[in-house]
C-alpha cells in the first residue's frame, strides 16, 4: 500500500509556497489519484475518515475545497477498509497498515512545509499535527 502526494513549484509571481499539489493512495486492486488539490486538506480528511474507522464509524468525509466527500467503507472480509472518491475507490487491506503508512507520509509533508507556509489553528494542519501528537500533550491527539 502506498499514499504518495507531491507539492507545486512555488509561483513565479512573489515566490509563494504553495499546498497545491497532487495526491494519491495505491494498493494491488485500485487507486484514487487527484491532481490540483489542497494536499493538506486532503490529508486531514484521510486522518479523519481513518481515526472514524478505528473507531468503528464509517461514511464520508468531507474534504475542505472539494465538492465530493472520501468514503469510508467497513470491509467484512477483512481488517481493512475500501475509500473512495467520485468513480475512484482502493481497497486499503488493513486499518493498523493505512496509520503507519499515512503517519510516515504525513512526516515528510510537515517536514516539507514546516516554516514556510503560515497556518491557523483548527485548519487542516492542525488535524495533521494533532494525528502525529503522542497522547498527554497540549492538544488532544486524534
Amino acid at each position: 500500500m502506498q499514499v504518495y502526494y507531491g507539492l507545486d513549484e512555488p509561483e513565479a509571481f512573489g515566490d509563494v509556497e504553495s499546498l497545491l499539489g497532487h495526491i494519491g493512495i495505491r494498493h494491488e486492486d485500485g487507486f484514487i489519484e487527484e491532481h490540483d488539490v489542497f494536499v493538506d486538506s486532503w490529508f486531514a480528511a484521510l486522518i479523519l475518515g481513518l481515526v472514524a474507522a478505528e473507531r468503528g464509524r464509517w461514511g464520508a468525509i468531507e474534504i475542505f475545497e472539494e465538492t465530493e466527500p472520501l468514503v469510508f467503507e467497513r470491509l467484512e472480509e477483512c481488517e481493512g477498509l475500501r475509500i473512495s472518491y467520485g468513480r475512484d475507490s482502493v481497497t486499503v487491506p488493513s486499518i493498523v497498515e493505512l496509520r503507519k503508512v499515512l503517519r510516515e507520509v504525513v512526516w515528510d509533508f510537515l517536514d516539507d512545509t514546516t516554516g514556510k507556509i503560515d497556518f491557523e489553528p483548527d485548519d487542516p494542519y492542525d488535524i495533521i499535527e494533532r494525528f502525529l501528537q503522542p497522547p498527554g500533550v497540549s492538544k488532544p491527539p486524534l
